[in-house]
This record gives structure tokens, sequence and C-alpha cells, in this order.
């Protein structure tokens, strides 16, 4: 996804932020200090960076919602990076920056189908749907 990240939208280059998070297990301190030294990488403007700075702030909030969202018979851990980050950034908008449930839920589909297994957006529509906001 790097190649193609400079002509992704601000808000794939955000969840894949966060889908590189999840892959190397990162804490709070490592998100921060991994969008400060990998900034170019990232290419976000001021105001996306800020808004990353409020996910992260908020992280494991957004986390416990998901969580408690999961169907009964799945897990946090059985749940792929990148599922996982959209399901997160996701979340975060409709909790964090008053995004409409169902334009966040139409985008992260929309991801996903772009991004993942076939059968994937239907699990991440199933989780969105219950969040509460």
């Amino acid at each position: 996804m790097n190649s193609e990240l400079n002509n992704c939208s601000i808000r794939d280059k955000k969840i894949y932020f966060f889908y590189k998070q999840f892959l190397f297990e990162n804490k709070k301190k490592e998100m921060i200090e991994d969008l400060y030294q990998n900034f170019s990488e990232y290419n976000f403007s001021e105001k996306a960076e800020q808004e990353i700075f409020k996910i992260i702030e908020n992280f494991q909030e957004i986390e416990n919602k998901v969580i408690k969202a999961l169907p009964d018979d799945w897990r946090w851990t059985r749940i792929n990076n990148l599922e996982k980050a959209i399901l997160f950034y996701s979340i975060a908008e409709m909790f964090i920056f008053n995004q409409k449930k169902a334009i966040a839920i139409d985008n992260a589909i929309e991801f996903a189908k772009k991004y993942c297994d076939v059968k994937t957006y239907r699990l991440i529509n199933l989780i969105l749907d219950k969040i509460e906001i």
C-alpha cells in the first residue's frame, strides 16, 4: 500500500496509519513517535495530524467500543489488523468527529470491499451497526 499511498484519500491514509499501528502492536507513545518519524510517508495535513492525535488520545475507549460490539463468538485478537484499522477509524469518525453513522459505515464498507477479503465488509457492517455512540 505504500506506493499507492500518495493516490489515496486522506481517510485511506488514516486507516493505513492505524493498520500499521496494529500490525506492529504499537502503544500510544509508539503511535505518536511513528507519526512524527514518518510524517513525510503519511503526508498528512496539519488538520489530519491533529485528528490522528485526538484518535490516539481516545484509543482505549474506541477499542472498547469495538470489543463490546463484536459478535459473541468473536474476539478482538481474531480480527486481522486491516479490519481492526477500518473498524477503529470508522468508530473514531462517529465518536470523535460526529460523522453520521450511516456515512461512516458506508465508507468502511467501501474501503473493505476495495482492500479486504470478499466477505469482510459483512463483518464490518455487522460490528459498526451495533456500535452505540
